[in-house]
């Protein structure tokens, strides 16, 4: 047995296919009502006029049953695209802008951690960056 989605070979027994993992109960159902219907339109066929009609009664017989069991395929799932609303737009925080005083205080704390400068040049400077608030 084939597999409808695939197209490889499969066993016939189990409900899913082992290389795609799709539900193959529909191929089955197909397959047997299709054996049904070719058993059943050739012997009305062989009936009627003998061999060559049960051929064909045979192959008729197949392909509308088969038409009839033919597997359905799932509709595809609606998507839906909603727009965000006012209020989850506002609870998000925007992060804070480093102004230029916040910049120049870590730079020069920095500078004082490393020894570059020394306490009293880390006050005065400090001061200075302050009072220009």
């Amino acid at each position: 047995m084939l597999c409808s989605d695939c197209g490889k070979d499969i066993p016939f027994h189990g409900s899913v296919c082992p290389h795609c993992q799709r539900d193959k109960s529909g191929d089955q159902t197909f397959q047997v009502f299709a054996i049904i219907g070719m058993l059943i339109g050739g012997a009305v066929g062989y009936a009627i006029g003998g061999i060559l009609w049960a051929l064909g009664g045979g192959f008729l017989g197949a392909l509308l049953m088969g038409i009839f069991a033919m597997p359905k395929k799932p509709p595809a799932p609606e998507v839906r695209i909603e727009k965000p609303s006012e209020t989850a737009t506002n609870t998000v925080e925007k992060p804070k802008a480093t102004s230029k005083v916040d910049r120049r205080l870590r730079d020069l704390e920095e500078l004082r951690k490393d020894g570059l400068i020394s306490e009293d040049e880390y006050i005065e400077k400090r001061n200075e960056i302050v009072s220009q608030i």
